[in-house]
Formats: structure tokens, sequence, C-alpha cells
């Protein structure tokens, strides 16, 4: 599961990099795409590296059905990625919309296949609890108090 961790945390940055990259695209004219620049390289780049890193994994049987939502969800996001070039290629704004509805249907897919492979307890969770109050981390005995409305 350590091996999952860092490819998990991986996905989860590059799917929020590429949807910050299409909401920044929708507000200019033409869906304006910049693919040369370090914002885009970037997550590109991490997602090649993470597809290279899949292929040294070998996961235990209990957790084949979580590393295969892994793969299926490194798969969807090329395919985004592949879809954010397609727009910044594509000059027919009619087009451009339907390749937009594609690529926000894939990134809701990768959220999907990432929530299903959530697994707090083994550092695999989309959301970063590490910076956060005692009522969102911590051992059992926090969920406790925070039932009964007491902090320890």
């Amino acid at each position: 599961m350590v091996t999952v961790v860092p490819i998990y945390t991986g996905l989860s940055h590059i799917t929020g990099q590429i949807g910050g990259l299409l909401l920044l695209s929708m507000h200019r004219e033409n869906h304006d795409l910049h693919l040369d620049h370090k914002l885009y390289r970037d997550p590109r780049d991490r997602l090649s590296e993470i597809e290279g890193n899949l292929d040294t994994i070998s996961p235990p049987k209990e957790a084949k059905l979580h590393f295969w939502a892994i793969v299926k969800a490194v798969g969807t996001l090329r395919q985004a990625i592949d879809r954010m070039e397609r727009i910044a290629a594509t000059k027919d704004a009619e087009r451009c919309d339907q390749i937009t509805a594609d690529l926000i249907r894939r990134l809701h897919k990768v959220h999907a296949l990432l929530r299903f492979t959530a697994n707090p307890d083994a550092g695999l969770t989309s959301t970063d609890f590490d910076n956060t109050c005692c009522n969102c981390t911590g051992h059992a005995h926090h969920h406790e108090s925070i039932k009964l409305g007491v902090h320890t």
C-alpha cells in the first residue's frame, strides 16, 4: 500500500491542476490554452512518471480491485489531458464545447475512482488532512470526543 500513496496523491493533485487549468481557459475567449506553459507541462509530465511507476507495482490479492481503480483513473486522466490538447487545437467553438464537456466528464470519473480507492488508514485520501484541526484528524479518541462535544 505504501508504494501506491504517492501515485494516489499525485493523481489527486493532477486532477485538481487540470480542472483548474480548464476553469481558467473557460474564462478566456476561444478556450485559449497555452499548453507550452509550466502549469500544464508539470501535471502532464507527472502523469507520465506515474504511468511508468504503475508497471513496477504488483498489488496483493486484497488490493487488486483498488489497484484496478487507480490504473483506470490513470488512463482516464491521460484521456482528459488528451482532451486538453484537443481543446487547444480546436478553433470551432461548438466542437470546443463538446470536447470540454467530455473533459469534465472524465475529470468527474477520475474523482469518483479516487474516492472509491480512498482508504484514510492507508494514507489514501483525496483531502489532505495533515494541516487541519483535531476535529478532522487524529486517533480514535478524537472521534469519540467530537461526538461528545469535548476536545481532548
